[in-house]
C-alpha cells in the first residue's frame, strides 16, 4: 500500500543504465558467491552492556567520516555524512519531524526521546510493524564498534546487526521462529503476517547549527520543487534528490539512497516514502537487510548509475566481518569499567572525530595515509566533534 505522494522522475538518474537482463547489470546484482545467513559473531567478537549499564538509549557508530545513531529498538535516528559541501560541510538524512540543527537542544530532546520509543514514527528506514509485546532488549557492540540489538516477542526473535561498508549504512534484521504455536488472540489472517515497513519520509539536511534561516533546509520534503524521488537502476533503489540552492557555486543534488535485500536477493522498491515487505509469521527464519548512503550528484557525472546504486555485495554484513580477525583489547578486569573505556574511545575515534578535508582513496581505512600528487605522503586532518547527536558541532566546552 502507498502511503506517500509518487513523485515525478527526473531523466538525470535514469539515463544510461544497462539493461536489466545485461551481462554488466547482472554482474552488479551478482549474489550467489555471498555468504548466505546473517552475520554471526564468536564471543570474542562481541561485548555486551553490563545489565547496570542497560538502558533505553542510543547507540551511534562510524566510519570515515560517516556517522549514524539507532535507538534502543535497532530504528535509525539519523545518518549523517562529511561531503565537503555547503557551510559546514555535513549533511545528514532526517526524520521529517526533526528540529533543524541550529535548535540544537530541541533536536537533542527529540532525538532523545526517539531513542527509547518504538513507534514506527520513531524511525527512519527498515522496522517491523506489527508485533506484540518486546522483552529481552539487549544492546552490544561487535569489534567493540557495531551496534547489535537483540530482543523477541512470544513467537520470534530479532536481531539487528548494524555496520558501515564502502559509504554505506548496512542495517540486517535477522528474524527466527521461536514458537510454532499460534496464540488464540492471533489466529486470524492479519496475525498471521508480519510486516516490516521501509520508511523513507525524511529530509536531507546540512548539519549548520549556526544559521536559523537556511534555505536548504527550510526546504519542504514534500515540495517536488526541492525534493524529488526517483527509482534507481532497473528498479532496485529509491533515491530521494534534494537540489543544492547555490548553482554558481554548488550545482547538483544531495541524495538519499536506499535498497532492501532479502535473503541476499535484491528487491524492486517503488516511488512511494514508504514500502512494505510481508511475510508468513509461521517462516522458521529469514534475513531483511536494508543499505543507506548518502551522495552527491553532480550535473557533470549523474550519469554513473552506479553512483546511485547499492549491490548485494555492498550490503553483505557475513563477507565484510566474517574475514576479520578482532584481537580485543582489556583495559581492566572490572567489566563494568572495561566496557566504558572500549566504548567511549571507539565512540570518539569512529563518531566524534571526522576527516576536515584533504584527499581519501575509495575504500581507504579510517586511519589510512592518502598519497598527494607530489608523491608525499600526508595523514589527512580530522575535526574532534561533539558527536553526531550533537550535530558534529565544535565548540570550547565539548573539545
Amino acid at each position: 500500500m502507498s502511503l506517500g505522494p509518487e513523485f515525478r522522475l527526473d531523466d538525470v538518474f535514469s539515463v544510461n543504465v544497462p539493461p536489466k537482463d545485461s551481462d554488466e547489470f547482472k554482474a552488479f546484482l551478482q549474489h550467489d558467491q555471498l555468504p548466505k545467513g546473517p552475520y554471526e559473531p564468536g564471543p570474542e567478537d562481541v561485548i555486551l552492556s553490563p545489565p547496570n549499564l542497560v538502558h533505553r538509549s542510543y547507540a551511534s557508530f562510524g566510519k570515515d567520516g560517516l556517522t549514524c545513531s539507532i535507538n534502543a529498538y535497532g530504528k535509525i535516528l539519523q545518518i549523517c555524512r562529511h561531503m565537503g559541501i555547503g557551510k559546514s560541510g555535513i549533511m545528514a538524512i532526517d526524520k521529517s519531524n526533526t528540529p533543524e540543527p541550529y535548535a540544537f537542544q530541541p533536536r537533542a530532546s527529540r532525538l532523545d526521546e526517539a531513542a527509547q520509543r518504538w513507534e514506527s514514527r520513531y524511525g527512519y528506514g527498515l522496522h517491523v510493524l506489527n508485533l506484540d509485546d518486546v522483552e529481552d532488549v539487549t544492546l552490544s557492540f561487535v569489534h567493540d564498534r557495531w551496534p547489535r540489538v537483540a530482543y523477541r516477542t512470544r513467537r520470534h526473535a530479532f536481531v539487528v546487526q548494524m555496520f558501515i561498508q564502502d559509504d554505506v549504512v548496512i542495517q540486517e534484521y535477522s528474524i527466527s521462529l521461536q514458537s510454532p504455536q499460534i496464540p488464540p488472540d492471533e489466529d486470524d489472517d492479519i496475525s498471521r503476517l508480519l510486516v516490516l515497513n521501509f520508511d523513507l519520509g525524511t529530509n536531507i539536511t546540512e548539519l549548520d547549527y549556526h544559521d536559523n534561516s537556511h534555505d536548504f533546509n527550510d526546504d519542504d520534503s514534500w515540495d517536488e520543487q526541492c525534493y524529488v524521488g526517483h527509482i534507481g537502476a532497473n528498479g532496485f533503489n529509491h533515491i530521494l534528490s534534494h537540489r543544492l540552492r547555490h548553482p554558481l557555486t554548488q550545482q547538483g543534488w544531495v541524495c538519499a539512497v536506499a535498497g532492501v535485500f532479502v535473503d541476499g536477493i535484491p528487491q524492486t522498491l517503488n516511488l512511494s516514502r514508504r514500502n512494505r515487505f510481508i511475510f508468513d509469521r509461521s517462516m522458521k527464519r529469514t534475513v531483511i537487510t536494508a543499505a543507506y548512503k548518502l551522495v552527491h550528484v553532480e550535473p557533470d557525472v549523474a550519469k554513473d548509475w552506479r553512483s546511485t546504486s547499492i549491490s548485494p555485495r555492498e550490503a553483505n554484513i557475513k563477507a565484510a566481518l566474517s574475514t576479520h580477525v578482532f584481537q580485543p583489547v582489556a583495559f581492566t578486569a572490572d567489566q563494568r569499567m572495561d566496557f566504558i573505556i572500549r566504548r567511549n574511545l571507539e565512540h570518539i575515534l569512529s563518531v566524534c572525530m571526522i576527516p576536515a578535508g584533504g584527499s581519501r582513496t575509495k575504500g581507504a581505512s579510517d586511519d589510512s595515509i592518502s598519497t598527494t600528487g607530489s608523491g608525499s605522503e600526508v595523514r589527512r586532518p580530522l575535526a574532534l566533534t561533539c558527536g553526531d547527536i550533537s550535530g558534529h558541532r565544535i565548540c570550547i566546552s565539548a573539545s
